[in-house]
């Protein structure tokens, strides 16, 4: 169970309005949705990993996009769902600071690398030329584990700060600083880190793409020339997938983080049945973004799905040419059957709350 604790007082989030369906429908919604993203998302990983040809510099931040999700889906799927059932921490002092800690970390990996990703997009369209000089998948994969690295030491007081307290039967994680100016200082460092700069540098990086692509269709259809056209569709295609990754993240994480502020600097929040299950719709909400992902590569990149294809075609080959079957007749018409295998070819105070 989840708690906050600031100054000696308690905020509980969980009460009396755990029955029934109130109980069941948000954990089954959760789970669900971990199930399917973590599952979408490996299968990313895969297609990337086993096609040579897909390991470019995008599908290298796409892959670091995906382990960011299953990461996230696995800590807080998990975690979220059995709290929903049961209104009780289960899982002790180590995995209460674990889990606390890499909620922040993978949320804060997912947006060094979606404006990272942005801002690779700005400099291919903007500058072609110099951006094949500079933009190899070594210096890219690098620049991704720079990112996992910082995303580590900006959360780093998550664990020290956080921990399990017991109230009679019941044990709660809890965040607990050293006052309430320094955790609503932290409230606001993690908007602005998790969410709001991020989208900042991605919105202004989309404006000047924008711009561009409208200046290159103008001079390319100027002087009809229709290889410029041709690049220029192709850089299009990429840019709106990246466009519409963003624009999924932005979407699917506002409700959280207005609840939060308004949780904030609101002493009255009130604690209702009616926020509980608002709240809940928010966790949902957030958590689909790690599951939408997937479906935006496939819908968006050929390559996905033709490689996705691809993979399960060889799935279905591999499972149907599995056995060959020899049968004899030994002299006391006793019959012995031999099957020979061939083997186939071959990602707080409130929980996941930021």
């Amino acid at each position: 169970m989840w708690k906050n604790s600031s100054n000696g007082t308690d905020d509980v989030w969980y009460g009396d309005w755990y029955l029934g369906v109130a109980q069941i429908l948000p954990a089954v919604s959760i789970a669900v949705i971990s199930v399917v993203g973590i599952i979408g998302n490996s299968l990313v990983i895969c297609i990337v990993g086993r096609n040579r040809k897909m390991w470019t510099v995008t599908n290298l931040y796409i892959s670091s996009l995906a382990m960011t999700d299953i990461m996230f889906l696995i800590c807080c799927g998990v975690t979220t769902t059995t709290i929903t059932l049961t209104a009780d921490w289960l899982f002790g002092d180590f995995m209460c600071r674990f889990v606390a800690y890499m909620q922040l970390v993978t949320v804060q990996a997912t947006c060094g690398t979606l404006t990272a990703l942005t801002v690779d997009r700005y400099k291919v369209i903007t500058m072609p030329l110099r951006s094949m000089a500079i933009r190899t998948t070594k210096k890219t994969m690098i620049l991704i584990a720079i990112i996992w690295l910082g995303s580590l030491l900006l959360h780093i007081p998550i664990p020290i700060y956080t921990g399990v307290e017991t109230d009679g039967d019941q044990h709660f994680c809890i965040r607990v600083f050293p006052n309430a100016n320094a955790d609503t200082v932290y409230l606001i460092y993690s908007l602005i880190s998790t969410y709001l700069l991020p989208l900042a540098i991605v919105a202004v990086c989309s404006g000047l793409i924008l711009r561009a692509l409208w200046c290159q269709q103008e001079h390319s259809q100027l002087h009809k020339n229709k290889d410029e056209e041709r690049v220029r569709r192709q850089k299009w295609r990429v840019t709106k997938m990246v466009f519409t990754v963003a624009g999924v993240f932005a979407i699917c994480w506002a409700p959280i983080q207005m609840l939060n502020l308004w949780w904030l600097l609101d002493d009255n929040f009130p604690e209702t049945a009616a926020t509980h299950y608002f709240r809940y719709f928010c966790l949902c909400l957030s958590y689909s973004n790690s599951t939408m992902n997937p479906f935006v590569y496939a819908l968006s990149g050929r390559k996905y799905r033709r490689y996705l294809r691809r993979l399960f075609r060889k799935k279905r080959q591999a499972k149907f040419s599995r056995g060959s079957i020899t049968t004899t007749t030994t002299c006391n018409t006793t019959l012995t059957t031999s099957i020979k295998f061939h083997g186939e070819n071959g990602r707080g105070d409130k929980p996941c709350i930021l």
